[in-house]
């Protein structure tokens, strides 16, 4: 069996590939407006590593999506998610 390091897949994700990533995961129960404030701030696969919960906030993200944001980028930080 192979380990993908998902965290170098998602950081050559465009804004595009990114929102497609997050809307597959239905943990985080993200609905259209999400998407919508997500698209317009342009963020990448390189730049949501780099995103607080401060930062989706700041964007309009209200705090439940910020937060499941927040916390499945950390797993994958942590090695705790894999492709």
């Amino acid at each position: 069996m192979l380990d993908f390091n998902l965290k170098k897949i998602i950081e050559d994700f465009d804004t595009q590939n990114l929102l497609k990533f997050l809307e597959n995961n239905q943990k985080l129960k993200l609905d259209d407006n999400d998407f919508k404030l997500l698209k317009e701030s342009k963020i990448t696969g390189f730049s949501i590593f780099h995103f607080t919960k401060d930062d989706f906030l700041s964007i309009g993200l209200k705090r439940g999506p910020a937060i499941a944001i927040t916390v499945l980028i950390q797993s994958i930080n942590e090695g705790l998610l894999y492709y």
